[in-house]
């Protein structure tokens, strides 16, 4: 038979039979403390990829299936069939902040800024948007252009009315001084305040059209939808 030999001998440095005695209770249950400690911080992220705007272009939602997740910490998935998936984190608090990677071929991410730090725990499930690759830059761009040439329009109709009739240069100074939120003395410091207003909004305009290329209209109010 097989003995198991504890490492006794003599000396200064030697364990004795007492001092094992104390240390067997102490070690056992320290392994169960850190065993229930691991157990007690498993924690589950769900989410849910589905294809940017589908609903609203198609009329359904189209969800990834085959796309895969991950994040440190924990173990890369693939999404299911419904497009859904979980990552289990072991070792972490809850509410730790992590970056979370969903890849598929052909396809990016177009919410990637709310993958830069999501927060574990939380009950709601991540939504995250693919779309075919370079479909975000195009309709950004499109989208730059479309309001850069509406800007022009709505400036050239205003200066139109500016240089109308009396009656409607002061209809336009009116309107003007309304959305201005400021006293306008005459019609050239009215085009000089115009002009100006239209250019600060054209410094915007890329982040705008960035804005409005990333919004998801499949989740987004009627009110909202109508508006864009």
């Amino acid at each position: 038979m097989y003995k198991i030999c504890w490492p006794v001998g003599s000396g200064r440095n030697a364990i004795t039979p007492n001092q094992m005695t104390v240390q067997l209770p102490f070690l056992t249950a320290l392994c169960f403390c850190l065993a229930v400690a691991l157990q007690a911080q498993q924690i589950t992220l769900r989410g849910r990829v589905s294809i940017h705007n589908s609903r609203y272009h198609a009329g359904n939602i189209e969800y990834v299936a085959g796309a895969c997740a991950s994040a440190p910490f924990t173990t890369p998935v693939s999404t299911d069939e419904d497009g859904s998936f979980q990552l289990e984190f072991v070792g972490l608090d809850i509410n730790t902040e992590v970056q979370i990677t969903i890849e598929k071929a052909g396809l990016e991410v177009v919410n990637a800024s709310e993958l830069q730090r999501v927060i574990i725990g939380q009950k709601t499930p991540l939504r995250v948007y693919l779309a075919p690759k370079g479909q975000l830059a195009r309709a950004q761009t499109e989208l730059y252009y479309a309001g850069k040439k509406a800007f022009y329009a709505r400036r050239d109709a205003m200066l139109a009315r500016l240089r109308a009739s009396e009656a409607e240069r002061k209809a336009a100074i009116a309107e003007l001084e309304e959305s201005l939120g400021q006293q306008i003395a005459s019609r050239l410091e009215a085009e000089e305040h115009f002009k100006s207003r239209i250019k600060e909004l054209e410094k915007r305009l890329p982040a705008l059209a960035l804005e409005l290329a990333a919004a998801n209209l499949d989740f987004a109010s009627e009110a909202y939808r109508k508006a864009y």
